[in-house]
């Protein structure tokens, strides 16, 4: 199975005291920042999940991560397979969604159902 994907964002390390970050950013809607390891494990966990999904239980040191990014763990892989048929312009908390969508002068922007199921609180 291959996929193709347009580059929605660019990624920082940063050095910050003794350790590394990740910056994942986009230009429109800021970034997300998180300890370079969380994302590289996080990245590895779905690529592997993903290429082999009955080895797909979330280990118990990558959770915290999803906590902290406020996204339904249960749902995280479902959501990265189907990324070009549940998303099309934007993908993030249903606020920044919305915002996006007023910049646009739309009503509707494909993702909402997608991005409550993702994210454990909407608000």
């Amino acid at each position: 199975m291959s996929k193709q994907f347009t580059k929605a964002f660019d990624l920082f390390i940063e050095k910050r005291s003794d350790s590394f970050w990740c910056r994942v950013s986009t230009k429109k809607s800021g970034s997300m920042v998180m300890p370079l390891k969380d994302y590289i494990e996080l990245v590895e966990w779905t690529g592997q999940s993903i290429i082999h999904p009955d080895k797909a239980t979330i280990p118990t040191h990558l959770k915290p991560i999803f906590q902290r990014l406020n996204i339904n763990q249960d749902n995280w892989l479902n959501q990265v397979n189907h990324y070009g048929r549940n998303y099309y312009r934007a993908v993030g908390p249903l606020h920044l969604i919305q915002s996006f969508a007023d910049k646009l002068k739309s009503k509707w922007i494909k993702g909402v159902s997608s991005i409550r199921s993702l994210y454990l609180s909407t608000t």
